[in-house]
């Protein structure tokens, strides 16, 4: 342990607590299910690069506050896309952040519970290890609002099967339990869900006693193609996130309502 151990910020969405070498981040939005606002992004992008620095950490849990959720997705009632430059700009962000996790050279653990759907799908993706809960229910809701789950479509396909990702992308509505998310690659383990902040923070316990250097080679090589898949999915995605059906989506969401997407596909996407 260094001299002065270093302190974190108190972030509006987040909340950093030391189990010794082990650093405990719990998404803290519990009256949106820990949907993802734009300030959780702005969290997230100023705490990893902290922890990747911090001589006194050397592996992460990251869980959703409370029991029904690890992170419903993005909280759709705050974002706006106004323009390609809007949109263009809310790609890049949630892309960094992701960009940010698979580069942090300490491990992480995802410890999911409850709703893990659209960003807290991919968040977990973007984790090393992934503990669920038997009550975790795993998603990617984005189609049914007109929108694209572009780090599962993408980088995903390599930690996933093809038809696995193609399944949850294209139905919407079809999730898998925490058994099922192991089957598929998912998650690497399922315990009820009482075990499973014990679990998840022995295992992290059990990478922090392995070298730093080696730990980082190893995530530097896992993760050396992602930031290609990213840039792909930047290039299609601002003529996609500005578009009609996402702007009806996202009205049928907010109004409860089915949405009425149109017969013809706007988007160019070649």
């Amino acid at each position: 342990m260094s001299a002065e151990q270093r302190t974190y910020p108190e972030y509006q969405t987040l909340l950093c607590k030391r189990d010794g070498p082990v650093l405990v981040v719990t998404m803290n939005r519990p009256h949106k299910l820990n949907a993802a606002d734009v300030q959780m992004y702005l969290d997230l992008e100023d705490l990893m690069p902290r922890i990747g620095a911090d001589p006194d950490v050397r592996a992460v849990v990251l869980h959703g506050s409370g029991d029904r959720s690890f992170a419903a997705g993005d909280d759709i009632s705050v974002f706006r896309w106004e323009g390609v430059a809007g949109s263009l700009g809310f790609i890049d962000l949630v892309q960094w952040v992701f960009i940010l996790v698979e580069r942090c050279p300490k491990p992480i653990v995802g410890a999911v519970q409850g709703f893990a759907l659209g960003f807290g799908f991919e968040i977990a993706l973007a984790c090393d290890v992934v503990i669920a809960a038997t009550n975790a229910r795993f998603g990617l809701p984005e189609i049914t609002v007109g929108a694209v789950p572009i780090n599962t479509v993408t980088h995903g396909l390599e930690i996933l099967r093809r038809r696995v990702v193609a399944y949850l992308a294209m139905t919407g509505d079809e999730w898998l339990n925490g058994e099922q998310a192991v089957t598929v690659g998912m998650a690497h383990l399922a315990v009820p869900p009482e075990r499973l902040m014990p679990e998840a923070v022995a295992l992290a316990h059990r990478m922090a006693d392995w070298p730093p250097a080696a730990v980082k080679a190893t995530k530097v090589l896992l993760n050396r193609t992602a930031d290609l898949h990213y840039l792909e999915a930047v290039d299609i995605m601002p003529s996609v996130m500005y578009d009609e059906e996402v702007r009806e989506g996202r009205a049928a969401f907010l109004e409860k309502r089915k949405a009425q997407f149109p017969t013809i596909l706007t988007p160019t996407l070649d």
